[in-house]
């Protein structure tokens, strides 16, 4: 059997992905579930396991399972709970950033 250059399909995948879903899918991504929700979706754009686990430093195999049994160990209100989180904790920052700014104009 003839070895396959993932060279070209690796240059698309890095090209067409943006840096933060590069970030995400990456073996050190602190939430595994969400790396994982985007190695699934990386997986659905037409990407090979190889490619993918060369991107994001993950050995084949686990890489391989998720693209064989998806997420569905991942329980959508997890993701949904986290989104929320994620939310929250923006509006939090931008409102002390707002009130110090508001502080700033005062003087």
């Amino acid at each position: 059997m003839p070895k396959v250059d993932y060279t070209a399909e690796k240059k698309a995948a890095l090209e067409m992905l943006t840096p933060d879903d590069l970030a995400k899918i990456q073996k050190d991504y602190p939430l595994k579930k969400v790396r994982d929700a985007k190695i699934y979706e990386v997986l659905q754009m037409g990407f090979s396991i190889k490619v993918v686990s060369e991107i994001s430093g993950l050995k084949y195999a686990p890489v391989w399972r998720i693209s064989n049994y998806g997420i569905k160990q991942i329980a959508e209100n997890d993701l949904i709970k986290i989104q929320a989180a994620v939310e929250v904790f923006c509006q939090q920052i931008e409102n002390i950033l707002n009130q110090r700014k508001e502080g700033f104009d005062d003087v």
